[in-house]
């Protein structure tokens, strides 16, 4: 049996992966799609060649209505231009989906499902490609540890840490659709190629070499840094000079190689062309490289993603540094070279913390270097029982600290949006989410403030409300009970101080409810002159309240642009159910101006 699980722990990994896909996502929700997000401009070459013909993307809004119930307002990854509709997105990752989009077409055609690209065999066949890309990318890592002579059994253990204990598992199991297990898979492909070519040369590799940095290229073209870990994987000098050698003196594969490799470099202009009359075309926008301020301190510590924070197990790998510096000059200066390139060039990107992520995903393309440090650590203190057995210890604490924090994030709980010092600690740990808003201070402002503490009446509505029976801060707090449904209730028209802008509404106060499944709602209404309801917003409160204890609740909702003009502001809370007993104290309105996004 220990034999067996040694031979076959990576397809054990990987069946068990696949049914924690299948038992916690659920493809047939609007909301957990497998296709989201990002991942809709990366998918989008498929249905556009193969079943709609039309590179243009128009068919954009039919899917995102039918199975996503977006109206106008959704996550669009085509930049128009003068002269054509552009994908945002590179098309390296559509390549590789390329088997498993016709298996999902051909079974749709079978089996009765719509075959229009997004109907549900579509969607598991891309949570289907990442597990099998995962498996690829984990036989690749194992044989780089043995080529670094880690025994079967410290593979095994490094493997398992390296998806459960990073945020490799969030990228394959919740966001199949995002480019890093893939190439994950693929730069574990191309690493352990030079390490064989190095040792001995075959032209077959260096075939897979070119076509294989190309794939990595036009799936993120920022990961062609991985030609820079070339002579740390090669091992020594010698090694290095020998495999430069063997490839330059072979001009008939070298020859080869480039055409293969620069052929598929070309499927990336070839379809600019075919979308804009343009070969070259910048589809980032405002966004780029800055190499003259890198984040890199940032990019490793920052409570927005950074690695350490949200992959600590990476901190403990870099205890392997020590008997690599003891042994080897040449590795020394290359791994640590390595390291600084990408860390800086990753910290370079204008948007460092890389959106609403789960760590710094950009990071775990490379994780082969973590598995590598980790795996030479844990050799090297193998035969020192106490420190070996601390080191094993708190690599499985940290895991499940990953697998705790990946919960968090999953179910809100730690914010995708605003992360920082103050709301990483504030939800530490925490089992339930907290009904908080996290505004960026940056890239918004506070413009208005409307606020009572139940004291005295700023002239807001229904007053009668108001209760000395029970307070937050002074005397007062409004109550809601079977004599009255309604709190103490704000109605303003402020489109008075509103430009053409973006804008939230953000409501926070003090709610103390009697009852373990309140039924209290806040509402933030939009109203026209004749109050008619132009957009209506409602959020429970029930899952942030705890009976007889006062809870401070935060809600955001945005202002719609089309009304900025003329309409009435309304926020109250509200409980339907008359056998509950429920009081808010200091409301708190505030507007927001979104200045910078």
């Amino acid at each position: 049996m220990k034999t067996l699980f040694l031979k076959y722990h990576i397809e054990i990994l990987v069946v068990l992966a696949a049914l924690l896909f299948i038992t916690t996502r659920h493809p047939d929700s609007p909301y957990d799609k497998m296709i989201g997000s990002d991942g809709k401009g990366y998918y989008a070459y498929l249905p556009a060649v193969f079943i709609y013909g039309d590179l243009n993307y128009d068919f954009v809004e039919s899917y995102e209505r039918i199975y996503y119930e977006a109206i106008d307002d959704f996550f669009d990854f085509r930049i128009r231009t003068e002269s054509g509709t552009i994908n945002k997105y590179f098309p390296g990752v559509a390549i590789l989906w390329i088997p498993f989009f016709l298996l999902a077409h051909v079974a749709s055609l079978l089996f009765g499902f719509s075959a229009d690209g997004y109907s549900l065999p579509y969607q598991l066949a891309i949570g289907f490609a990442a597990l099998f890309y995962l498996w690829l990318g984990l036989k690749f890592l194992h044989k780089i540890l043995q080529h670094y002579k880690i025994e079967d059994w410290l593979s095994v253990f490094v493997i398992w840490i390296i998806f459960f204990g990073t945020n490799l598992y969030y990228y394959t199991i919740e966001e199949p659709a995002f480019t890093h297990v893939y190439s994950f898979a693929l730069i574990n492909v191309f690493s352990l190629t030079v390490i064989r070519l190095s040792k001995n040369y075959q032209p077959i590799g260096v075939l897979l070499l070119s076509i294989t940095l190309a794939l990595i290229i036009i799936i993120r073209p920022v990961n062609g840094i991985i030609i820079f870990a070339i002579p740390f994987l090669s091992g020594t000098i010698d090694n290095l000079f020998r495999l430069f050698k063997n490839i330059l003196n072979d001009k008939r594969t070298l020859f080869s190689a480039l055409t293969v490799g620069v052929a598929v470099l070309l499927i990336i202009p070839i379809i600019w062309l075919m979308q804009s009359g343009q070969f070259l075309v910048y589809t980032y926008g405002d966004e780029g490289f800055n190499f003259r301020a890198s984040h890199m301190l940032d990019v490793m510590l920052s409570y927005h993603n950074g690695l350490l924070i949200y992959t600590p197990v990476a901190l403990i790998s870099f205890a392997g540094f020590y008997p690599v510096f003891k042994q080897s000059s040449h590795v020394r200066i290359t791994l640590f070279t390595f390291l600084l390139i990408l860390v800086y060039i990753v910290g370079s990107w204008s948007v460092w913390w890389y959106g609403e992520a789960f760590g710094m995903r950009p990071m775990i393309d490379f994780y082969f270097v973590i598995a590598i440090l980790l795996g030479i650590w844990l050799k090297f203190i193998s035969s020192k029982k106490l420190i070996f057995s601390f080191t094993v210890v708190v690599l499985v604490v940290l895991t499940g600290f990953n697998l705790f924090q990946t919960w968090q994030f999953k179910n809100g709980i730690l914010p995708a949006k605003n992360l920082n010092q103050a709301t990483y600690w504030e939800n530490f740990l925490a089992t339930t989410p907290k009904a908080r808003v996290y505004m960026d201070d940056v890239h918004s402002r506070c413009i208005q403030t409307f606020f009572t503490d139940m004291e005295t009446n700023p002239g807001w509505l229904n007053y009668t409300s108001k209760s000395s029976e029970f307070a937050f801060s002074g005397q007062y707090a409004s109550k809601i009970d079977f004599s009255n449904t309604y709190s103490i209730g704000f109605r303003e028209n402020i489109s008075s101080f509103l430009a053409d802008n973006n804008y939230q509404v953000v409501v926070s106060a003090m709610a103390y409810s009697g009852n373990d499944n309140c039924s209290a709602q806040l509402v933030v209404d939009y109203l026209d002159q004749a109050e008619n309801s132009l957009s209506y917003n409602t959020f429970f409160l029930h899952e942030f309240l705890s009976k007889n204890r006062w809870t401070q609740i935060e809600f955001a909702a945005t202002i719609p642009p089309e009304i900025l003009n003329d309409f009435i502001l309304a926020v109250y809370f509200w409980n339907p159910a008359s056998d509950e007993r429920f009081f808010v104290d200091d409301i708190k309105i505030e507007i927001w101006e979104i200045i910078d996004e």
